[in-house]
């Protein structure tokens, strides 16, 4: 009996290994700072591995209807096929969507086409958004990484309302007096192998196991990390679903 049952909970977890990563969970957050507007955010495509739920992704990207993008890096290990950049410009077409470059985004043939998809690309730079509720200073840094991130730039947001873009979390530590009041990041996958209740076994970021997804007090800001869509290393996941997140401002 009890080799049946181990064999029984063997079997379901192989099949909810296989599963997960072909489905989508959609995580609401909300923040009662800054100009009222969504923005929807996806991360870690890692389009080259072929494990990534991308017509979900598009679909409840437009089913969202953001006022902007975010995309975090790790779009893919790879230059793109035409069926990728074609889904790149997709995703792109259903809002204006902003992004930094993972530390797989290293290849400059990937880094063109990633410019061709009219995704706009910030490296070390920021662009202001101007809303009906104020302008908002969307920053975005080089991973760690793949790059030399600096932050020297925000300095320029003046009163504007900050976002930060960071591939990895740990640009936390790298903040020295700079005014952020949001900070958006990925690469973690989530932990992409987890306990029952999402307890990360590895998360590939030095802030630890309690970082590896959601939403957090960090000092004078919030860090919010999304387990991200595709999958690295291994192609499957565990109680770790792919992740778009849809981050509601000025919620009041």
């Amino acid at each position: 009996m009890l080799k049946f049952a181990l064999a029984t909970v063997a079997m379901l977890l192989v099949g909810r290994v296989a599963l997960e990563p072909t489905q989508l969970a959609i995580s609401r957050f909300s923040r009662p700072q800054g100009p009222s507007l969504t923005i929807a955010i996806y991360s870690d495509l890692h389009l080259a591995k072929g494990r990534a739920p991308l017509a979900k992704l598009a679909d409840a990207l437009a089913q969202s209807s953001p006022d902007f993008i975010v995309a975090l890096g790790d779009f893919s290990e790879e230059p793109l096929t035409e069926k990728e950049l074609s889904y790149l410009k997709h995703l792109a077409s259903i809002a204006p969507t902003y992004g930094v470059l993972g530390n797989n985004d290293l290849d400059p043939r990937l880094q063109q086409q990633l410019a061709d998809s009219s995704i706009t690309i910030l490296k070390n730079q920021g662009v202001r958004l101007q809303t009906e509720q104020g302008a908002i200073f969307l920053y975005g840094a080089e991973d760690l990484r793949g790059g030399k991130p600096s932050l020297a730039g925000i300095g320029e947001a003046g009163e504007d309302f900050v976002i930060l873009l960071s591939h990895s979390p740990e640009i936390v530590r790298k903040l020295q007096g700079e005014r952020v009041d949001l900070i958006l990041a990925g690469h973690t996958h989530g932990g992409q192998i987890c306990l029952p209740g999402g307890y990360a076994l590895l998360t590939h970021s030095k802030l630890g196991r309690k970082y590896s997804w959601g939403i957090f007090p960090w000092d004078d800001s919030t860090l919010l990390i999304t387990r991200g869509v595709g999958t690295s290393t291994l192609p499957v996941r565990l109680f770790c679903l792919p992740e778009l997140v849809i981050l509601q401002l000025g919620a009041r």
